[in-house]
């Protein structure tokens, strides 16, 4: 995005590391790029340590003591087209997008995929539930576009925009899936990836450091319960994450909801010489 510091307009990003390990933000200028990066010699991921709220700040004090010309990138006059842009996820937008922008881009962008998050689903005369034939008269069902987005992107995307809307369940009895979730999932582990080496190193004192493994659920309030090679290691709610400390070798950590729901992941934790 740009925006305007003291009569100085920045072209700026931020971005946030898996389990708020650490924050950076990037400012460009047709004078200045500056860099920001806010972590912890620990390498350990604390709640509230994101990008834009911690890297951000210390970038715009940078450009404030930088000189400044007041100048700004000259727009192109060629070579250059219009192209319709989902405004929820900046792909180029589908004919299932209701919010459309217009961007100024390079002719090879008609080529970008479409939006893959905005699809049409089929609701019951309440809008509540979502539905299928085999349990209800197409002459009742509600059809409706929805900004579909799996756990682990629901999980930061709300953090920004208050007014997103999880989908709806299915009606009772008419799940086709038996999942509750058009996209098959209603837990996602985000950390650790699957079939992941991790090396975890030591910290200041000697001691091997703790791994923050991470999972979001598309339900809000809904209990995760966190297990390790079938040995139960704690529950969460709300906001999902345990700091564990696997010994070297193959793992599998699994994750159930209160419903029975549950997805596993394995993962290998090296010994130092072989990371």
């Amino acid at each position: 995005m740009a925006t305007v510091f003291f009569l100085q307009k920045i072209a700026w990003k931020t971005g946030t590391s898996f389990g708020f390990r650490d924050g950076w933000a990037i400012g460009v200028t047709p004078e200045n790029v500056v860099a920001g990066w806010v972590g912890n010699t620990e390498g350990q991921g604390r709640p509230g340590l994101m990008g834009v709220q911690t890297a951000a700040p210390v970038l715009f004090d940078i450009f404030r003591i930088l000189p400044n010309n007041n100048s700004w990138f000259e727009k192109p006059t060629y070579n250059f087209m219009y192209v319709p842009v989902c405004r929820q996820s900046g792909f180029r937008a589908n004919t299932d997008c209701p919010d459309i922008d217009t961007l100024f881009m390079p002719p090879n962008a008609i080529k970008v995929s479409q939006c893959p998050y905005h699809k049409l689903i089929h609701l019951d005369v309440t809008g509540n539930f979502r539905v299928t034939e085999s349990c209800e008269p197409p002459s009742n069902m509600l059809h409706k576009s929805w900004f579909i987005l799996s756990p682990a992107m629901e999980y930061y995307y709300r953090q920004r925009n208050i007014d997103y809307v999880s989908l709806p369940p299915f009606k009772p009895g008419c799940d086709p899936l038996g999942t509750g979730s058009l996209t098959g999932k209603l837990i996602e582990i985000m950390y650790p990836q699957a079939g992941a080496k991790i090396y975890v190193p030591l910290e200041i004192n000697g001691e091997r450091g703790r791994t923050v493994f991470t999972a979001a659920h598309r339900r809000a309030g809904a209990k995760i319960f966190w297990s390790l090679d079938d040995a139960f290691i704690g529950t969460t709610q709300n906001f999902h994450q345990l700091g564990l400390n696997p010994s070297p070798g193959k793992h599998v950590i699994t994750l159930v909801d209160e419903n029975g729901t549950g997805v596993s992941r394995q993962f290998e934790v090296l010994e130092k010489e072989n990371r």
